[in-house]
């Protein structure tokens, strides 16, 4: 079934260029049985040339988000909106952002220096059951959370 659908995916897709598909993808909550992504060949192009990889941790990604150029927030507000505390934060995540050189601290206060920015353009997720619809609508919402569009597919038994 998985192979089918991962075939058929960019039905469930918007309209554009190619897309790659992986399976087992983690997610902010579970793992998405199959993810088709699009990327901004742009974005992308500028991370590679500037040397910034991968950021992986879902909490960085939030918090790279959240930061602007223009505007500095404190890091406590930060940390509420994350759902952490302040020293937390900075330990975690905001000081090792601050070595990669994609955020920038000054007494409490943090922005981002623009350098990251996301490199895919679109994301759909795919919830894939053989039964347990219930579940597998619960797992599709919980992806709608990391995913642009989020589907559940269930077997068709004739």
């Amino acid at each position: 079934m998985a192979a089918l659908v991962a075939d058929q995916v960019h039905r469930l897709m918007p309209r554009g260029g190619a897309h790659l598909v992986v399976g087992e993808v983690p997610a902010a909550q579970g793992i998405a049985d199959i993810v088709a992504v699009r990327f901004d060949t742009d974005a992308l192009r500028t991370r590679l040339s500037s040397g910034i990889g991968p950021v992986t941790s879902p909490l960085r990604v939030r918090v790279l988000h959240v930061l602007r150029e223009d505007r500095y927030v404190r890091s406590a507000t930060l940390a509420a909106y994350v759902g952490t505390n302040a020293s937390a934060l900075t330990r975690s995540t905001l000081k090792p952002l601050a070595e990669l050189g994609l955020v920038e601290l000054q007494k409490g206060l943090v922005r981002s220096t623009g350098a990251w920015r996301p490199v895919a353009a679109h994301l759909t997720a795919v919830e894939l059951k053989l039964s347990k619809w219930r579940d597998a609508l619960r797992q599709a919402d919980n992806f709608a959370i990391s995913a642009d569009r989020s589907w559940m597919v269930l077997r068709d038994d004739p």
